[in-house]
């Protein structure tokens, strides 16, 4: 339905910001390791969220020490912050 690219469009970008969130956590060997350091909670969090305009337009800044993030940790953490996200969008300050 061409009505719903949009939608379809804004999902595949969110969706694929977690993907690449879980990507840059994982385990890695020297030939599939990422360009960027991996662990990274500035990298985690720039990923989740790069899909938001909220980012582009500098809305969402990020500031202070940027922590490691193990492989346990990195799930969670990205789950959390796309669900904070994905509610802001639709009901706090980022709908607007």
């Amino acid at each position: 339905d061409p009505g719903a690219r949009g939608f379809a469009k804004t999902l595949q970008a969110r969706i694929a910001a977690l993907g690449r969130a879980h990507e840059f956590v994982r385990p890695h060997s020297e030939e599939s390791a990422p360009l960027v350091p991996t662990g990274s909670l500035h990298g985690i969090l720039q990923e989740i969220l790069s899909p938001y305009p909220a980012m582009d337009e500098g809305r969402i800044t990020m500031k202070g020490f940027d922590v490691r993030v193990d492989d346990r940790g990195a799930t969670p953490l990205a789950l959390l912050v796309h669900e904070l996200a994905t509610n802001a969008v639709k009901y706090g300050s980022l709908s607007v």
